[in-house]
């Protein structure tokens, strides 16, 4: 099932569909990220504290992530990644759980790089320009 038939069946506006898509994503990133995280450190047998040092983080810092008790930013998964020698894969799925956009511009259908996040207006968008702040275009 697509997102419009999802929206059809449960009938209801395009704003809400987007509310619905977010508040989704959000509730993933928040159970997805720790899980992520503490897969990616066991697998590669790295104590809490052994991973903090790495990183420049503190315990704390990790055991907080690892119980979903704080939001990485960038830079945290930057540090992270390198840290446990992630793969390319492995980071862009850590960097996906924690809901950040991935690191590597995706590709549009005629194989040319798509427009980088922070070059995009408002209006390539998919959700309605009220939902994030931004005035529409006229």
């Amino acid at each position: 099932m697509n997102l419009r038939e999802l929206q059809n069946a449960l009938g209801i506006t395009d704003d809400q569909l987007h509310y619905l898509a977010r508040v989704l994503t959000r509730f993933q990133q928040d159970t997805h990220f720790p899980h992520t995280l503490r897969e990616y450190r066991e697998k590669r047998h790295l104590s809490r504290y052994r991973l903090a040092r790495r990183a420049g983080l503190s315990p704390s810092a990790i055991t907080r992530l690892e119980k979903g008790q704080r939001h990485p930013t960038r830079t945290t998964l930057a540090k992270l990644t390198l840290a446990m020698n992630l793969t390319p894969e492995e980071t862009h799925q850590l960097y996906a759980a924690a809901g950040y956009l991935p690191l590597s511009s995706p590709r549009t259908t005629q194989g040319t790089p798509a427009t980088p996040p922070e070059k995009r207006t408002t209006s390539e968008y998919p959700i309605p320009s009220s939902l994030y702040g931004a005035r529409p275009h006229t």
